[in-house]
């Protein structure tokens, strides 16, 4: 009769193989996670290049829900998360007329105070000029 290691020889081969090939897959997967903390408690303001007294203010909140203000007075509250390195809105209150019940805005990783840019980025394909202010505005 063989020792046992010898007997295990070939299992425990095997064994690193499996061990040293599982490891190498989990490397080559990455997640990608946005940060979106800079967003949180502060103010999302946008303005459309085309029409400057159409204002969308949001409002992120740490519980995963947020509440929009438009200019004009409509209002429109849901959750948002990451999706894909996008910051992900859904509208649980009633739509507002012209606006996406779900809507993916890319960008906004790493966003924070202070922040500027200008995007093509509304449903309709419009121009706005964003910015990241303190609080609640």
């Amino acid at each position: 009769m063989r020792p046992l290691q010898e007997q295990a020889g070939p299992m425990l081969t095997m064994l690193r193989i499996f061990l040293v090939s599982g490891a190498a897959a989990l490397g080559m997967v990455s997640v990608a996670i946005a940060d979106m903390s800079g967003l949180i408690g502060n103010t999302i303001v946008e303005h459309d290049r085309q029409n400057p007294e159409v204002v969308v203010k949001t409002q992120l909140y740490a519980d995963g829900s947020y509440q929009t203000w438009v200019s004009g007075g409509a209002t429109s509250k849901g959750t948002w998360k990451e999706r894909d390195g996008k910051l992900c809105y859904t509208q649980t209150s009633t739509p507002l007329p012209g606006y996406p019940t779900y809507f993916c805005a890319k960008g906004m990783d790493g966003r924070k105070v202070g922040d500027t840019w200008i995007e093509r980025g509304w449903a309709d394909g419009r121009w706005y000029q964003g910015r990241v202010v303190a609080g609640s505005n």
